[in-house]
C-alpha cells in the first residue's frame, strides 16, 4: 500500500451544474489559478515513469507505468496488476480509457500486445482483447460496446464487447482490422460529436477517420520528421494538436490547408511528449519537464504561462552516469490530464534518457 498523498479534494459532480458559457469561462481561467505542485506525490519511488492517466472522480485517478504497474489513487491508495501472464517486455501502459457510462476501465495488460478490461468500481478484470502483434500505444471507447485501438504493427484495430460480462475472463479477438499506415500508429484520439477519430504516425500523417464506417476520409502529410508521440482533439472547436520533437503543430481538418499554426517548443532538444485542449486553452508538456499553456481563441496563438516541473528521485544505471551527470537529468511530462471539475491538472511522467529509472507525479490546482 501507499500513503495517503491527494487528500482534501473538493467534492464535484461528473457533469458540473454550471450554465455552459460560465463554465467554459472557468474553465479558461483555470491556467492563471492553477498552482504548480499543488499536491506532489512523494511515495512513488518504486514505480518508473507515468505513461496514461484518467481521472475516475474529482478524487480519485489511475495511471499506468513504464514498469507495466497501473495504481489508482484516491484517500487510500492501491496498486492494480493487469490480468495477463507476465513478460520480460517493458513497454508499459501507455494508455487508460473509460467507457461513456464509466463503468470499464481499459488499461495495457500485462502482456504488452493486448487491452486489458476491468470492473471500475472492484478493478475485477473482465476481459482480455488479444489481436495485435506489438505494442499497443492508444484506445479508446467509440461507444459502451465498441474500442477501437492502435499499435506499433501498423494497424488500427476495432473490438465489440457484446457478451455477457457474468463469464469467466475471456478473450476477445478484433472484428476488424485496418493497415492504411506504413509505420507504427503512436497516437488516436476521437471526436465524438463529428462521428470521427484521427490517428498520428511515424510514417509522417495524421489520418481522419469515419469511426461509423472505419475508413480513412483524409490523410494530412505532417512536415515534422522526429518524436511524433502525442496528439489531442479540442472537443469545441475540433482542432488537432500533435506534438513533435520541434514544437506543436495546430491543424483544423475541416479546411482545405489544415496545417494552420506551429507552436515551437521552448526546451531546446527535448520535444513535446504530451498535449491536452481545455476550453481553448492548449497545455503542452516537454521532455525536459516544461508545462505550457496557450490560448487558442486568437489568430496567433498566445502563451499564457508555463511552469517548470521540480526533480523527483532518479535512480541511474552506472551506463546512464557516463553520458548524463544525475543533476543534468529533468522530469519529462509524459501526461496531462484535467480533472471532472476543471479546477485541478494531473503531470506524470519521469527522466527521458535511457538508463534512467524514475517517477514524477503531481496535480495542480
Amino acid at each position: 500500500m501507499i500513503h495517503n498523498t491527494l487528500i482534501d479534494f473538493q467534492t464535484c459532480k461528473r457533469k458540473p451544474s454550471l450554465g455552459g458559457n460560465l463554465h467554459g469561462w472557468l474553465g479558461r481561467k483555470t491556467p492563471t489559478f492553477l498552482q504548480p505542485e499543488r499536491y506532489k506525490f512523494h511515495t512513488l519511488t518504486r514505480f518508473d515513469k507515468i505513461f496514461a492517466a484518467r481521472w475516475l472522480s474529482c478524487k480519485t485517478i489511475l495511471f499506468g507505468t513504464k514498469d507495466n504497474k497501473v495504481c489508482i489513487v484516491t484517500d487510500v491508495q492501491l496498486p492494480i496488476v493487469p490480468p495477463l501472464a507476465q513478460t520480460t517486455d517493458t513497454c508499459g501502459i501507455h494508455y487508460i480509457a473509460v467507457d461513456p457510462y464509466e463503468t470499464m476501465v481499459a488499461t495495457g495488460g500485462d502482456n504488452v500486445c493486448d487491452i486489458a478490461l476491468l470492473d471500475v468500481t472492484s478493478f475485477k478484470p473482465i476481459a482480455v482483447l488479444q489481436g495485435h502483434r506489438d505494442w499497443v500505444f492508444a484506445f479508446q471507447f467509440l461507444d459502451f460496446d465498441t474500442i477501437i485501438s492502435a499499435s506499433r504493427d501498423c494497424t488500427v484495430k476495432l473490438w465489440k464487447l457484446r457478451n455477457s460480462w457474468d463469464l469467466p475472463l475471456r478473450t476477445i479477438n478484433p472484428v476488424t482490422t485496418k493497415a492504411e499506415h506504413n509505420d507504427k500508429v503512436r497516437c488516436l484520439e476521437i471526436d465524438r460529436v463529428q462521428s470521427k477519430f484521427f490517428t498520428v504516425s511515424s510514417d509522417l500523417s495524421c489520418k481522419v477517420w469515419d469511426s461509423l464506417s472505419m475508413n480513412v476520409i483524409r490523410t494530412i502529410s505532417l512536415t515534422d520528421t522526429s518524436d511524433l508521440v502525442c496528439c489531442a482533439v479540442d472537443k469545441t472547436s475540433s482542432l488537432i494538436a500533435v506534438g513533435s520533437g520541434s514544437g506543436t503543430i495546430l491543424m483544423d481538418p475541416r479546411v482545405s490547408t489544415p496545417v494552420i499554426s506551429k507552436i515551437r517548443v521552448q526546451d531546446s532538444n527535448w520535444g513535446i511528449r504530451s498535449a491536452a485542449f481545455h476550453y481553448g486553452i492548449l497545455t503542452t508538456g516537454t521532455g525536459g519537464g516544461l508545462v505550457g499553456f496557450y490560448d487558442l481563441r486568437f489568430l496567433n496563438p498566445t502563451q499564457l504561462h508555463s511552469y517548470q516541473c521540480s526533480r523527483s528521485q532518479i535512480i541511474p544505471s552506472d551506463l546512464a552516469l557516463l553520458h548524463h551527470p544525475i543533476n543534468d537529468v529533468p522530469q519529462a511530462a509524459m501526461v496531462l490530464e484535467y480533472d471532472p471539475s476543471d479546477t485541478k491538472l494531473f503531470v506524470g511522467g519521469g527522466p527521458l534518457q535511457i538508463g534512467f529509472c524514475g517517477c514524477y507525479a503531481s496535480v495542480w490546482g
